[in-house]
């Protein structure tokens, strides 16, 4: 049994026999009893193995340090970053500004008369309706097979897209991604052609 110092010399209710037992003092022994007691001694204790009880020194602050709330901080901050961080990537098309200073710009016109030749045409109507070479696509998930199958029969590595002011940017993207997926060369966008 163990005990604290400051209860030496008052007397106590032992827990196993419900005796009023009095708590010695650290340099007084009590009489020894018949029956045989085990001690049981606890780090930084003293044992007085005649009255059965330990005496223990009082623990300092650094004995035990709790590392409990240290822990619930660092959860609490890992899931705050966890929520807050953006992992979805922003989709966007990037469109260089030609600069004429530099050495070897050079503006031409072109013709869409001699781009229609060498180019496949995307028209994008007002009603999102995506139609290519004046045959309208059902679906725009089929975009890609049927530029696939164009660029495999016709030899045409390259994409005029025209794009009706009130159509939605989203079908635009779309087909963009489709150009990009089976891999032209070229991707040019102009007015709406009547």
């Amino acid at each position: 049994m163990s005990i604290s110092s400051r209860k030496a010399g008052g007397g106590v209710t032992c827990p196993r026999c419900s005796q009023n037992i009095t708590v010695p003092h650290e340099t007084t022994a009590a009489p020894v009893s018949d029956q045989p007691r085990a001690t049981v001694a606890q780090p930084g204790a003293e044992a007085d193995e005649d009255s059965g009880f330990a005496l223990r020194r009082p623990n300092t602050e650094f004995d035990d340090m709790d590392l409990t709330p240290m822990v619930d901080v660092t959860f609490l901050l890992l899931i705050f970053f966890m929520i807050t961080a953006s992992f979805s990537m922003q989709k966007a098309i990037e469109v260089p500004a030609p600069d004429s200073d530099k050495k070897g710009a050079a503006q031409s016109q072109m013709i869409i008369e001699d781009l229609l030749d060498s180019s496949i045409r995307i028209d994008v109507d007002e009603r999102n309706r995506i139609i290519v070479d004046d045959e309208p696509i059902a679906d725009a998930d089929l975009l890609a097979d049927v530029l696939r199958e164009r660029m495999r029969e016709e030899k045409k590595t390259e994409v005029l897209l025209s794009v009706h002011e009130a159509a939605f940017w989203e079908t635009t993207i779309k087909v963009c991604d489709a150009c990009n997926d089976v891999g032209m060369q070229n991707i040019r966008l102009t007015a709406p052609l009547d």
